[in-house]
């Protein structure tokens, strides 16, 4: 479920009640674009409201329209205070217990950070999780990491243990995807690695491709986290190609799939898109817009001819295709690209953060506002005056 799916218009309220908050604690995490960490902590923090006040206050707060007024009225606190609590209450229930290395791990694993993840897993767990467990995460690990054997080991260590809790199709297609890249290439440019099957040849303009994307989000938004992380693509088979295998697993945050070499560039943006916040912004023209962006080559020369072939609609009410050829991805690509060059990537950075189910209720309309000091018509039409004069 994505809380923001009916609220996509850029000039919607952006708000999460409890409702909504419920919805993010029953995620999938391949159904849905919350972080796992985040998903945990909001359980932790519910537990926490229910162990310390019980079960009726918890009602109550479920009841208010609001989860800082709530807290204030129904437990007399306010949220930045009721939240320290909870974090001391998580600390003190956690102490020396080694299962919190799993969790992290576990929590690195999901956000691509693999070598974190394994650093993790070579504290001693005392018999505290089942051995399934262990292998299961271990062997994902290993994959991720193109150590094939390892990997191979783990999952078939799983096989010697009582099937209590591995996900069985899971694994199968792990060690199907593992035949299939074993006897493959890895190619490493920059920060992105890319594993290819036998028998597929990768394009030094396909490599090139790959990293331009990531370099033009290095230039851009160089402050956020997946700035320093490394990045990973598996190639299939065959173009257009629909693998079982891949269909059966969860990728990790930092990992992309790709069959079709024309949308290579999408598939890279898409994934640094999915990084850029815990919680997504529910505005289809940032989002999408970004993606563009990042996988578009002369973006404003892009937007520029949508513009003078009278093909613009307006940012109200744009609906931005996937497609990067049609016309509303051009406009949304030159209006993301308009407020960075205007504007920079810190202040396009809030813009985001603020239409976020984390970043208060707010509009698109009314985060430009508090940012750019503009209504959106307002900057739609210094954007169009931009692209005319705008020179390749």
């Amino acid at each position: 479920v994505k809380i923001y799916d009916s609220f996509d218009s850029p000039a919607a309220p952006a708000g999460m009640g409890l409702s909504s908050f419920s919805s993010l604690m029953r995620s999938n995490t391949r159904e849905n674009s919350y972080r796992y960490e985040l998903e945990v902590e909001a359980s932790s923090f519910v537990f926490y409201l229910i162990s310390e006040y019980g079960p009726d206050k918890f009602r109550e707060l479920w009841k208010a329209g609001s989860l800082s007024s709530g807290a204030e009225k129904v437990y007399g606190v306010g949220l930045k205070e009721l939240e320290e609590d909870w974090r001391e209450f998580v600390e003190s229930k956690v102490g020396t217990d080694k299962r919190i290395h799993y969790f992290r791990a576990r929590t690195a694993f999901s956000s691509g950070k693999f070598e974190e993840a394994l650093a993790n897993l070579k504290n001693s767990f005392a018999g505290k999780f089942s051995d399934e467990k262990l292998h299961f995460l271990k062997g994902r690990i290993y994959f991720y990491l193109g150590e094939w054997d390892k990997a191979q080991r783990q999952f078939s260590e799983l096989e010697e243990v009582e099937r209590v809790f591995h996900p069985q199709k899971a694994t199968r297609a792990y060690k199907n995807l593992l035949r299939v890249y074993k006897a493959g290439e890895k190619f490493t440019k920059g920060k992105i690695t890319i594993f290819v099957p036998e028998d597929v040849d990768l394009s030094r303009e396909t490599l090139l491709a790959c990293d331009e994307v990531l370099v033009k989000a290095q230039r851009h938004l160089s402050e956020l986290e997946w700035s320093s992380s490394r990045f990973r693509t598996f190639i299939l088979r065959s173009e257009g190609e629909i693998d079982e295998n891949w269909m059966a697993i969860d990728l990790p945050g930092s990992v992309a799939v790709v069959s079709d070499p024309d949308k290579f560039r999408l598939r890279i943006a898409e994934m640094l898109v999915s990084r850029m916040s815990r919680t997504p912004t529910y505005s289809n023209l940032l989002r999408r817009g970004l993606v563009h962006y990042l996988a578009k080559e002369k973006v404003f020369s892009s937007g520029k001819e949508v513009l003078l072939e009278d093909g613009w609609k307006p940012l109200s009410e744009v609906l931005v295709s996937l497609d990067p050829r049609s016309n509303s991805s051009r406009i949304a690509a030159s209006f993301v690209g308009y407020l960075l060059h205007r504007y920079g990537a810190k202040d396009f950075r809030t813009i985001w953060q603020l239409t976020t189910p984390l970043g208060g209720d707010n509009s698109l309309g009314s985060a430009l506002e508090k940012v750019a000091g503009l209504r959106l018509n307002e900057l739609e039409k210094k954007l169009k005056s931009f692209l005319r004069s705008y020179e390749n």
